[in-house]
């Protein structure tokens, strides 16, 4: 036999079959039904048994199963009573199956059809020979009673089946077969799958209509047999959200390029060949098809790299395009495959291809704009959006003039006004400058801008993926020459109560100085604005700080200095520096301002029980102590006097059993009452309590637990109560858990 394949062949084998004298004729009387195990190579086939009869209605069958490595019928030619209909095999597990006919006693009652486990096969381990197969054989009458399936048997019964169509899945145990109620032409086909551990699920295939379709056979596109893995199969491919890479998903773990080895030329992996792993950055054509590989390209420009066993990263340059949402990525023929150690276990090789698809997750562009809010009235200025991300590399620039106040009311000089316009349209997508994509870069020079004109520009960034965001932002052409003063932290800060704050700030003197101007005199002063939202109506409130030495020893300085625990916590400052010259500097226009706005946050507090985890006697009451618990951002607090502190328990034992037998359903120390105290006292942990007046009625809380009147932080529990954290039944250990939740400032 000649294969159109250079590197495969095939040799000619006869098997020989033997059969009783008068079988031989009927020969041609078999439907060819067979069966094939390609793990224990293992052939089986159905031949017609009619010995002394002409009559097919006497017919019987024999099976074989025919080692192909030793041509021994492991079977012995077994006759069955019944006709075989279908047959199929578990390679995986080296189950038969078959769909069995069998004929009614009474001419005028229909067959009944029986999809039953004839048994299994076994490789014999007494046996010298690592070829030897063995076979347990466990059918027998009645066949109902070997049925896989409960509805096998009451829905396959008249039943017409197309012979020879059936297929298996291995790794679920499923098998499929193909039939129909009727012989008419007109009736439809059905795709019916039996599970072959005797599951009672199936999946309801919708009908193949008739007479549009007369016949279907049915194939298992990827058997795994003789490899038991599935292969993997290619889940996603993703652009990052920068565009200048590609995440592809495979939906099981592989080898990440590590190849089987056949040592003994079966075509069955034997071992693994950890050598051709790959590792760090290669060229993409190690992973993908010649036209995939030559799409991306190769290094240095692009890269592909394993990121773990299920992700391949493609690294591409930046401006590269030549692949776009929709491109098909394919991989290289064997060369990714899944593997398990214990067995081995091995999968085919992965195959196929899938479309490069937008990201996940999907968020617009954010843009990042620096600029100089205050512009010297000598100098020219630079809008800088480069530092912008989230555009897929290939981001689209509009800008535009939305808004010009000048001083004292005045009207914008339309000239200037127009100049500004069109300089924003050039470096606009369409523009005369950057007519593709525009510019990130925006520049105006010293005699650009209006002087005393304060200007709202807006820009708008939409990327690759379909997306636009739009950022606003002022500036303002001095009217006078001033210097200019920036901040040297970010306008965003966000800091925790228990910190300081320092924010400075860094002045340019005008370019239009002149030896007069250069020796007046700086003044600084510094403003601020607390937001914080209403706890009763929900709104947003702003207050001025009336007094902002409170917060800080010096606010004419160019720094402001904020000792820690001088913020109050989950409030927004906003704090603004305006900086002139002495002489000037009530005077509109003659100076510069600058704005940092500063959230506080609220950092994580601890909760601390005196004396942790720790063994009690039942025979006195305990005190659980939470007066050492810190918060950071108010230090100072004494817990046991703090109205500020609250605290919430629970109890449970380790099978999630309420320690007290007030509600089933939960461990939450519910009605937790104010102790009514005694004039006794108890010592825990060598810290004296007084001690409380329990209750002694089983079902209120305050016979077991109660919280100290006048101590926050302490909650009292009553061990003695024969019902509250009972030992086990025979007096010993039992383990009881209790959580403390604290609250501090709500």
């Amino acid at each position: 036999i000649i294969s159109k394949e250079p590197d495969i062949s095939f040799s000619k084998v006869e098997v020989p079959f033997a059969f009783e004298e008068g079988e031989v004729s009927q020969f041609q009387l078999g439907t060819g039904i067979s069966a094939v195990d390609a793990l224990h190579d293992v052939y089986y086939v159905t031949m017609p048994s009619m010995p002394g009869f002409d009559d097919p209605r006497f017919a019987k069958t024999r099976l074989h199963g025919i080692n192909l490595n030793t041509n021994e019928d492991i079977l012995n030619g077994r006759v069955l009573e019944q006709s075989v209909v279908l047959l199929e095999v578990n390679a995986k597990t080296h189950e038969l199956f078959a769909l069995l006919k069998e004929d009614s006693e009474d001419v005028t009652e229909d067959s009944s059809f029986y999809y039953v486990r004839l048994g299994k096969s076994y490789r014999s381990n007494a046996s010298i020979s690592s070829v030897a197969v063995l076979f347990d054989w466990t059918f027998g009458a009645p066949a109902v009673d070997h049925v896989i399936n409960p509805y096998s048997y009451t829905n396959f019964i008249n039943k017409v089946y197309q012979v020879g169509a059936t297929a298996v899945d291995h790794l679920s145990n499923t098998s499929f077969v193909v039939m129909k109620d009727t012989t008419s032409a007109n009736d439809p086909i059905y795709i019916q799958d039996i599970n072959q551990q005797g599951l009672l699920r199936t999946e309801d295939f919708a009908p193949l209509e008739s007479p549009a379709v007369q016949g279907t056979w049915l194939a298992n596109t990827d058997p795994i047999i003789p490899l038991s893995l599935p292969a993997p199969k290619l889940q996603s491919a993703r652009f990052n959200i920068d565009g200048r890479s590609i995440i592809v998903k495979f939906d099981s773990y592989t080898v990440e390029g590590a190849l089987p080895i056949d040592s003994d030329g079966d075509e069955l992996p034997d071992s693994i060949d950890w050598s051709k792993r790959q590792i760090g950055q290669r060229n993409c054509s190690d992973m993908f098809a010649t036209r995939t590989a030559d799409l991306l390209g190769s290094m240095p420009t692009t890269y592909c790299m394993w990121r773990s066993g299920t992700t391949i990263q493609i690294h591409l340059v930046s401006g590269y395009t030549d692949v776009s949402l929709g491109t098909g990525l394919f991989l290289k023929d064997t060369t990714i495959y899944a593997y398990i150690a214990e067995g081995p276990q091995w999968s085919m090789a992965a195959s196929g291809g899938i479309a490069v698809s937008l990201p996940d997750p999907l968020d617009p562009p954010k843009i990042v704009i620096t600029w100089n809010k205050n512009v010297d009235l000598c100098m020219s200025v630079t809008i800088n959006a480069q530092e912008s991300y989230r555009h897929g590399d290939q981001p689209a620039w509009v800008w535009f003039l939305s808004d010009i106040k000048c001083l004292a009311d005045r009207e914008p000089d339309t000239t200037t006004t127009s100049r500004v316009r069109d300089l924003m349209a050039a470096n606009s997508v369409g523009g005369l400058n950057f007519p593709v994509a525009g510019s990130p870069i925006l520049e105006f020079g010293k005699d650009e801008l209006e002087p005393g004109c304060t200007y709202t520009m807006s820009l708008n960034l939409t990327g690759r993926w379909g997306l636009t965001s739009t950022e606003h932002f002022t500036m303002t052409k001095q009217a006078v020459p001033a210097p200019t003063v920036t901040l040297q932290n970010s306008r965003d800060i966000t800091i925790t109560r228990n910190k300081p704050l320092t924010l400075q700030a860094q002045l340019q003197t005008s370019a239009c100085e002149t030896l007069i101007t250069t020796k007046r005199v700086l003044k600084f002063l510094w403003f601020g604005v607390a937001e914080s939202v209403n706890p009763l109506t929900g709104a947003i409130e702003q207050q001025p700080i009336e007094d902002l030495t409170l917060l800080a020893s010096k606010i004419n300085s160019a720094s402001l200095l904020i000792p820690k625990f001088r913020l109050e916590p989950e409030v927004k400052y906003t704090f603004r520096i305006k900086v002139g010259y002495e002489s000037t500097f009530s005077v509109e226009g003659a100076t510069t301002m600058e704005d940092a706005d500063v959230t506080v946050g609220r950092s994580p507090i601890k909760v601390n029980v005196l004396g942790d985890n720790r063994k009690v006697q039942k025979t006195g009451i305990i005190a659980l102590d939470t007066t050492t618990s810190i918060d950071p951002d108010f230090p100072d607090d004494l817990i046991e006097v703090s109205t500020s502190w609250t605290f919430a328990y629970a109890c449970t034992t380790p099978d999630g059993i309420p320690c007290f037998p007030l509600r089933s359903d939960t461990g939450n120390l519910t009605d937790i009452r104010d102790c009514e105290l005694s004039s006794e006292t108890f010592y825990d942990l060598g810290k004296e309590y007084e001690a409380p007046m329990f209750s002694t009625e089983e079902l209120k809380s305050e016979s077991y637990y109660c919280k100290h009147p006048t101590k926050t932080g302490v909650l009292i529990v009553n061990l003695p109560n024969e019902n509250a954290l009972a030992a086990g039944p025979g007096g010993e250990t039992g383990n009881y858990t209790f959580t403390v939740w604290g609250f501090s400032y709500g």
